[in-house]
């Protein structure tokens, strides 16, 4: 008798907001200006990529109040997914704006714990959405270079090139923070911006910052 186990999953939570609308229209037009205020502004960590962003100190801050309940219960519930007990934590995020010319290289989001993407403004037939790397891609590259071929779906499972995974504006999507992911130039030129939130959740003991947005100097 044999078995085969699948140990460790990469566990992948995605919502809609119901107040996305709301949002879109509050928050947009300010961060565009910004953007055509200052259209090269660059973290100096992004030497190696080409994205845009500002923090949440650039808009106002009662832009959030819709959105706010919607995703601490996305990430409650995903932690209960995870089996996780309840937690005091707070949202550390920036926004990221791109022309179909912009890109996001490689990384990840350690030290935070859970990480995020709010997708504001996406056209999902023209703007590229965030691409997750397999966590097993080391054993992946070995057995490519010894000429082995897999035929394995749970092996070559990956949003590189997994079309089942696809996101649409208003998602949110919740992610292991130390998960390897990056986000392609444009699938197409155009004139739009991909607009989205992104953020890290880290656990906290101050009674005082219980799930409240921190504004911070965008990170990688």
């Amino acid at each position: 008798m044999s078995d085969l186990f699948a140990l460790f999953p990469t566990p992948i939570y995605r919502i809609n907001l119901l107040n996305h609308k709301e949002f879109k229209k509050k928050s947009v037009p300010k961060l565009v200006e910004l953007f055509k205020k200052e259209p090269n502004k660059k973290s100096k960590w992004a030497i190696m990529c080409h994205t845009w962003q500002a923090g949440f100190n650039d808009i106002v801050p009662n832009y959030f109040e819709c959105i706010q309940k919607e995703i601490d219960v996305a990430i409650e519930e995903y932690c209960r997914f995870l089996g996780l007990p309840p937690f005091r934590y707070e949202k550390t995020g920036w926004f990221n704006i791109h022309d179909s010319n912009m890109y996001q290289e490689v990384h990840n989001h350690i030290p935070a714990i859970f990480s995020g993407i709010y997708y504001i403004q996406f056209d999902k037939t023209k703007d590229s959405q965030v691409l997750f790397k397999n966590p097993s891609e080391t054993f992946l590259s070995l057995m490519a270079g010894s000429k082995v071929p897999i035929n394995n779906p749970m092996l070559l499972q990956n949003t590189l090139f997994d079309n089942n995974f696809i996101l649409e504006e208003g998602d949110v999507v919740l992610f292991p923070a130390s998960l390897d992911h990056l986000v392609p130039k444009a699938k197409q030129p155009h004139d739009g911006l991909r607009i989205t939130l992104s953020f890290n959740v880290t656990p906290i003991t101050s009674v005082n910052a219980v799930k409240e947005w921190k504004n911070v100097t965008p990170v990688h």
